[in-house]
């Protein structure tokens, strides 16, 4: 409960839907973390993972853990809040791609504001090997073949 009360957006902590929201959201999240070969298995160096266009990069596992946690927790804020929901272009929403296949992992990042992100953010999330593109990158064709395929 003291988790719940510290993690929820304040947005959210009188909302029981919500709560049930944000519970559901981070169970999945959780999920994902627990079936990922990097985070399981994290020697604390750099370990190969499969970025999700499949191609193999580095990735520090030190930071794995918190920078997708942080990654996670800001994405159900911002999922659930009132004012992303009527108008998304005031905040560049960014989204974290998973999957895991065959036992193997994949991670992603869209984001409509690539350039808004913060250095050190970004910094964080090229750390742990996710590729950041930039908008007009994600509005070709070839780029989002890569990314569903």
């Amino acid at each position: 409960l003291r988790l719940l009360e510290k993690y929820t957006p304040t947005h959210m902590k009188n909302n029981k839907t919500s709560q049930k929201l944000f519970v559901s959201y981070m169970k999945r999240r959780c999920h994902f973390l627990d079936n990922l070969p990097a985070y399981n298995y994290n020697t604390g160096g750099t370990e190969m993972i499969t970025n999700a266009k499949g191609k193999r990069v580095a990735n520090n596992t030190r930071q794995l853990g918190s920078t997708l946690m942080r990654t996670f927790l800001k994405e159900v804020e911002e999922f659930c809040d009132p004012t992303s929901q009527a108008d998304w272009s005031k905040k560049p929403h960014q989204q974290l791609i998973y999957d895991t296949v065959d036992g193997g992992s994949s991670i992603g990042l869209i984001s409509l504001g690539t350039e808004k992100i913060p250095q050190q953010e970004m910094a964080s999330f090229q750390e742990i090997g996710i590729e950041l593109h930039t908008v007009i990158e994600i509005h070709t064709r070839e780029w989002l073949d890569d990314y569903l395929s």
